[in-house]
């Protein structure tokens, strides 16, 4: 009876030891591309790069020729004193000038000489310029590099957004597996214990081993049951987490069923530490790969154009006109028939120009010293993050070597135990001690599937 309930007692074990075959298993690929493909919250997010075009539209919308009309009539005392009518069309350039052509038209008993034309109305053409302010730098050509510039920023905003949904739909995976795997050794650990309990309790019906051996055999299965039910729980907790980031067309949310388990190959696949030449590698890349990173330089490449602004709007105003006018009479556009104007602006203590130019410079440098902090910031996790995966790997490696000396331990005082040389408490010992080391070989495998994704979230390749 001993003998036998002991051969039981190590064909389970060897089946705790290794892993079930299942064909309902939730694929780890085929989960990230569900949630890239499926996630409501996907569709938000992408809402940041289209909101940054309708802005550059908007800009670009500074250079779009403008076409005016403009009319009017005068009736007094039953006389027509004018008409007049005017359409002009300006097309502006990226430098400070525009050119444009209109015509004007006009009839009526009372005109003002000065606005005197030919019958058949007047065309002409002519250009602007702005000669001082606004000839090398303005407001539309301002708005313009912004609006680039925050493109940009929101493109990097929207892939560090996404690295971040997709950090949490990785870590929950791995929290599923986790528990999933808990599960299964604690399940397994009941079966034995209660085979072990029944065993013992034969054993002392017969007389071979004395009382205490079989309350000590309860209450190790009473332990074990105790713990199956807080791993079931968990992983209950873990897979309506991991339910949240599946959806149906992003309109339905969808729930894991029971039978679906994870990935357990790649669960057991420990994820390749990077080598010292890459790490060296990729921190001065870190700077253009991390998206918090990127999306600060574009930033700040915006207050550098504001900050170009302020200066050049400290120069006075001087806008010129020259029209060339048509006369049918003298089909030459250029024979002495024009038009010019000058205009002249100056506001006289700069007050508002100055500030203006303060305001900016000093956001300018508050923004390139909250970069360096942060850049400092995105080094110093990256290292933290290279060396936490370090270390969990060497512990990983521990462990399964501890595992394996636990396992062949417990195997041991089993023999022992048939022996006669043993106690039902030593082996209750050998086998909670390799239940305890082979759930903390489960954490850290979890742990580093999780800091692999943490690292590549840092600098954006989990969703670009």
């Amino acid at each position: 009876m001993r003998l036998k309930s002991l051969v039981w007692i190590g064909w389970a074990w060897a089946l705790f030891c290794s892993a079930q075959d299942t064909t309902a298993v939730l694929q780890f690929n085929t989960y990230l591309e569900y949630v890239a493909k499926h996630h409501p919250y996907g569709a938000a997010i992408d809402q940041i790069s289209e909101q940054a075009k309708g802005q550059l539209l908007s800009a670009r919308g500074g250079f779009d020729p403008l076409l005016q009309s403009n009319f009017e009539q005068k009736d007094f005392d039953q006389k027509n004193y004018w008409q007049w009518w005017e359409t002009k069309l300006k097309v502006p350039t990226w430098f400070g000038l525009s050119g444009y052509a209109s015509f004007d038209w006009m009839r009526g008993s009372f005109i003002d000489p000065s606005r005197t034309i030919p019958e058949m109305g007047l065309p002409a053409v002519g250009i602007e310029a702005s000669l001082l302010r606004g000839l090398i730098f303005d407001e539309r050509r301002a708005m313009l590099r912004q609006a680039q510039q925050g493109l940009l920023a929101a493109e990097q905003e929207r892939i560090e957004a996404w690295n971040e949904l997709m950090l949490k739909a990785i870590k929950a995976y791995w929290d599923w597996s986790a528990a999933y795997r808990n599960v299964q050794v604690f399940a397994t650990s009941v079966q034995v214990a209660e085979r072990q309990y029944n065993s013992i309790k034969a054993a002392f019906e017969l007389g071979e081993i004395p009382g205490i051996d079989t309350l000590d055999a309860f209450v190790l299965y009473q332990e074990r049951q105790t713990g199956q039910l807080v791993a079931g729980q968990e992983l209950l907790r873990s897979r309506l987490l991991l339910s949240t980031f599946l959806w149906r067309d992003r309109q339905t949310p969808m729930e894991v069923p029971a039978s679906v388990i994870p990935d357990e190959i790649r669960f057991d696949v420990s994820p390749a530490l990077p080598s010292v030449d890459s790490l060296s590698s990729i921190l001065p890349q870190a700077d253009q790969s991390s998206p918090l990173l990127l999306r600060q330089q574009f930033q700040l490449a915006e207050l550098e154009v504001e900050r170009k602004l302020a200066v050049w709007n400290q120069l006075p105003v001087l806008n010129a006109r020259w029209n060339a006018l048509y006369q049918e009479s003298q089909p030459s556009w250029f024979r002495n028939n024009y038009k010019i104007g000058l205009d002249f602006y100056m506001p006289l203590l700069l007050r508002k120009e100055r500030g203006k130019r303060q305001e900016v410079e000093a956001k300018l440098t508050k923004a390139q010293m909250d970069y360096q902090f942060q850049r400092l910031g995105v080094r110093n996790q990256l290292l933290t993050l290279y060396n936490d995966w370090r270390n969990l790997a060497q512990q990983l490696d521990l462990l399964q070597r501890m595992t394996g000396q636990l396992d062949a331990l417990f195997r041991a005082e089993q023999r022992r135990f048939e022996l006669g040389e043993s106690s039902v408490f030593l082996l209750n010992q050998r086998q909670q001690k390799f239940i305890e080391y082979k759930i903390k070989e489960t954490d850290v495998r979890r742990k580093l599937h999780q800091k692999q994704a943490e690292f590549r979230a840092l600098l954006g390749e989990l969703m670009r």
